[in-house]
C-alpha cells in the first residue's frame, strides 16, 4: 500500500489514524484527543482548526481510498509500508514525537491489543528503543 503522503503533518495525522482506526472504533475521547493535544503540538503550530480538520480528511481519504477492501482499518500487511511511508517523512526528532503522541492518544481510552500491536509496530518500524525515548 502506498498512501503518497507528502508532509510531516500528513504523516502524523497519519500515526493518529493507525491508532484510532486500530480497533475499528475511533472512540469520542480519542477525537477530543486529537483537537485537545494532538492540534497543539508544534508541527501544527499556525494551522488552525479549520486546517487541521482538512488535514485529517485530506490524510484519512489518502489512506483508505488507498485499501483495496473499503474498510476503516488499516489491513495487518499493509501497516508496515505506511510506517515506511510515515518514517521518511519524520526527522529523528519527529519520529519520537509521533511515537510519543500515538502512544497518549491510545492511552485515551483503555488500549486494546490490537492498539498494543499497532504501537509495537510503530515503535519497531521507526527503530525507537528506550534511549530515543527518554532523549527528548
Amino acid at each position: 500500500m502506498t498512501v503518497h503522503l507528502r508532509t510531516p503533518r500528513e504523516a502524523f495525522a497519519a500515526v493518529a489514524w493507525l491508532v484510532c482506526s486500530a480497533d475499528k472504533s475511533g472512540s469520542s475521547a480519542e477525537f477530543r484527543f486529537l483537537y485537545e493535544q494532538v492540534q497543539e503540538l508544534a508541527i501544527f503550530q499556525g494551522c488552525d482548526r479549520v486546517e487541521f480538520q482538512q488535514l485529517l480528511g485530506t490524510t484519512f481519504s489518502k489512506l483508505f481510498q488507498a485499501l483495496p477492501t473499503g474498510e476503516l482499518t488499516i489491513p495487518e500487511d499493509q501497516v508496515k509500508s505506511l510506517i515506511a511511508e510515515i518514517r521518511a517523512l519524520l526527522s529523528p526528532e519527529l519520529q519520537v514525537e509521533a511515537y510519543k503522541m500515538a502512544e497518549a492518544l491510545a492511552a485515551v481510552d483503555t488500549v486494546c491489543a490490537v492498539e498494543a500491536t499497532i504501537l509495537a509496530r510503530l515503535r519497531d518500524g521507526l527503530a525507537i528503543d528506550e534511549a530515543r525515548l527518554m532523549a527528548l
